[in-house]
């Protein structure tokens, strides 16, 4: 979480004994974590120089953007046919109050509601196996999304796709759901291609979404 908070910056050296004090936590497990870290790509060792935070390139961001387009976009056409009024609601309830207008003014708030929407999405199709996989990909591509959406225009187009797609997954039309949520990914690859200072921190501060609502 902090890492993908910004908290410990890209390039930055783990200090086993700092992070131990700063979480309450033995050495032990904190090496545990670390080494599963590693495993997910989110660290780095390098020999005889310790563990820093890995910075990914802009052409590793882009193939995860390929392997997200078509998971989440399979998610999308699941979520159409088994998603919940609760769940449909809490979409909804993503983007209450905010609208073209006013989208580039509450950009914190609708940076974090965007990262919320997604995992809604994932967890509406109640497909644990999809669900799993996908888990390691959102938490490099959460801090992707924070950083792209500050970008001139992107807030607001973005807000009409989601509408759209919780449209289309409320009104049970998941081939066309699918479709237009992988063009929404589509549109982000674009946006990546000319952003050279991805995996830097993240310009806004933000709470990752609820447990419920992006990992069950």
């Amino acid at each position: 979480e902090s890492i993908i908070r910004g908290e410990i910056s890209p390039g930055s050296k783990l200090v086993e004994t700092q992070i131990s004090q700063k979480l309450g936590v033995s050495r032990t497990p904190l090496r545990e974590a670390i080494s599963r870290l590693g495993q997910e790509g989110l660290l780095e060792v390098v020999p005889r120089h310790g563990t820093f935070v890995r910075k990914q390139s802009v052409n590793e961001i882009l193939a995860s953007l390929e392997i997200r387009e078509a998971l989440e976009g399979l998610a999308a056409r699941l979520a159409a046919r088994h998603a919940t009024p609760e769940i449909i609601q809490k979409m909804k309830s993503c983007f209450a109050g905010i609208s073209p207008k006013n989208v580039e003014k509450s950009i914190k708030d609708y940076a974090q509601q965007n990262v919320r929407f997604h995992h809604l999405i994932i967890h509406a199709s109640q497909n644990r196996r999809l669900i799993g996989i996908i888990r390691n990909l959102y938490d490099q591509m959460d801090l992707v999304r924070l950083q792209t959406i500050v970008l001139p225009g992107r807030a607001r187009k973005s807000l009409a796709e989601h509408r759209e797609i919780i449209r289309l997954i409320e009104g049970k039309k998941g081939e066309l759901a699918e479709k237009r949520l992988r063009l929404h990914i589509r549109d982000l690859r674009k946006a990546v291609k000319n952003y050279p200072d991805l995996g830097t921190p993240p310009p806004l501060p933000f709470s990752r979404p609820e447990a419920g609502d992006r990992r069950k």
